[in-house]
């Protein structure tokens, strides 16, 4: 699976499909601050990146995928 969970942390890696998309949504459910790292990630369906903008959550690492860099720019961890 591409996602993995420590504490807050959510990391996502490789080819992130619609299917991973309910699992992260439960997974946000229990997480009150997640921290995401995506610096792992190839692919990110737009349900995922839709789930991850939802959140009160704040991106670690963004992808090297300029696109979806630039799509967390604002989201990035102090």
């Amino acid at each position: 699976m591409p996602i993995r969970t420590e504490d807050s942390l959510i990391a996502l890696d490789g080819h992130c499909t619609i299917e991973e998309a309910e699992a992260l949504f439960e997974i946000l459910r229990g997480i009150e601050e997640p921290v995401f790292d995506l610096a792992a990630t190839n692919t990110l369906h737009t349900a995922i990146v839709q789930l991850i903008m939802a959140s009160s959550g704040v991106v670690r690492n963004i992808p090297d995928d300029p696109v979806l860099a630039a799509c967390f720019h604002n989201r990035r961890a102090a």
